[in-house]
Order: C-alpha cells, then sequence, then structure tokens
C-alpha cells in the first residue's frame, strides 16, 4: 500500500509525513484540523 501523502486528510487528523516504518505499518506525523498542533501521530496499519 503507498504512503499517505502531505495534506491526506482522515477523518479530524492532516497528515504532515511520515515519523517512521516498521514492521506493522507506517507512523504518521498529523495534524488535528480543529485542535490545531499537539496531537500523537496517526499509524497506518494496512490488512495483509
Amino acid at each position: 500500500m503507498p504512503d499517505l501523502v502531505p495534506g491526506t486528510v482522515l477523518e479530524q487528523y492532516e497528515i504532515e509525513g511520515v515519523l517512521g516504518r516498521g514492521g506493522y505499518g507506517v507512523v504518521y506525523r498529523a495534524r488535528h484540523r480543529t485542535v490545531g498542533d499537539g496531537v500523537p501521530p496517526v499509524q497506518w496499519t494496512p490488512h495483509f
């Protein structure tokens, strides 16, 4: 599955970039569109 590109919106979160990769998925830096900065990153786990 391809990476989510910066600017992609998932519910209330806007993806800003990739923080890291691992065996189970990709961790993205994201911004809550209403609250702003200070939210935890979103983890995208592809289904195998």
